[in-house]
């Protein structure tokens, strides 16, 4: 009963979750894609250019869970923090990293295949705009000069890609969920 009641709580996080702060909002998340697809069209100082990347609605439901966890509970790591927003970690048992993630909200994750997450946070305070593409252009901007990061943004291996944003307290929270499919 036990384990039906968290079930039962994690779809309503998730539901409530992927409606919050525009989420859903077709319009910014193609800006956000096509802005990714441009940098990897270009190349980088880590990487030559690289294939566009597909929207996957999967990715998106983990980069948007992680989000709304960092922003709730601030913080920034890649390692979920265990509580009420955590909501793959409630369902194994312990805090989630992005694997955890990506495989709890439905990617199909296959051994041997790619996974990697990009994160940021950016204060409004210092882009001085509330919108969420100028503040998404300086993340990027950021995990281009990061050699990790960037090498995520950048790897040739990926071929879909989940992007999701929270805003609180003027700072912006950005996830980049990447997977491979072969």
């Amino acid at each position: 009963m036990q384990n039906i009641i968290k079930i039962f709580l994690s779809v309503i996080l998730t539901v409530s979750i992927s409606y919050s702060q525009g989420n859903s909002d077709y319009a910014i998340k193609q800006k956000l894609l096509n802005y990714t697809n441009s940098i990897r069209a270009k190349g980088a100082v880590c990487a030559p250019p690289s294939a566009a990347l597909k929207w996957n609605s999967n990715l998106e439901r983990a980069a948007n869970a992680h989000v709304v966890d960092m922003a709730k509970n601030n913080f920034l790591e890649h390692i979920g923090s265990g509580g009420v927003y955590d909501i793959a970690g409630n369902a194994i048992g312990k805090q989630s990293n992005f694997m955890d993630r990506i495989k709890y909200f439905g990617f199909p994750f296959v051994v041997g295949n790619l996974l990697g997450e990009n994160i940021a946070r950016v204060s409004t305070k210092y882009t001085k705009s509330n919108d969420v593409f100028i503040n998404y252009k300086k993340a990027v901007k950021h995990w281009l000069e990061d050699p990790p990061h960037c090498k995520i943004l950048m790897d040739k291996r990926f071929t879909d890609v989940g992007i999701s944003y929270y805003k609180k307290n003027g700072i912006y929270y950005f996830v980049m969920d990447l997977g491979e499919i072969k």
